[in-house]
């Protein structure tokens, strides 16, 4: 029976590595392009800069586009609103969500100060 020493086991072992790294498994990585901006990027980027703060959003539909991007809070936040879009300070961020999202319940005692999501914190 043959036997090999450690170290010529080594030596293949690490040449076999060598071997299997530079060639990379000859597979390509998949490729990814940018595809452009949605409408609801160039939205977010809206109200980052009129808010200056990030904006993030939750189950908004990538055809939401406000255009041109109004100059005040006021007049974004009305935009929004006939979009049927609620728009919440989160002192960091501004936190984008549609408005069916936030219906008080039935009951006064389960109903949620829904100016601010910090207001949902504090109750």
């Amino acid at each position: 029976m043959l036997q090999a020493s450690p170290s010529k086991l080594v030596g293949c072992i690490l040449v076999a590595f060598l071997l299997a790294v530079s060639t990379g498994g000859q597979e390509t990585p998949p490729q990814f392009r940018q595809m452009g901006s949605t409408d609801r990027d160039a939205t977010m980027r809206c109200i980052t800069s009129v808010y200056g703060k990030p904006a993030l959003w939750d189950r908004i539909g990538t055809n939401l586009l406000i255009q041109p991007c109004p100059a005040t809070r006021a007049e974004l936040a009305d935009a929004l609103t006939k979009r049927g879009i609620r728009i919440f300070d989160a002192q960091d961020f501004m936190f984008v969500i549609p408005e069916k999202l936030f219906q008080p319940f039935d009951h006064p005692q389960e109903i949620y100060p829904w100016g601010t999501c910090a207001g949902l914190a504090n109750t």
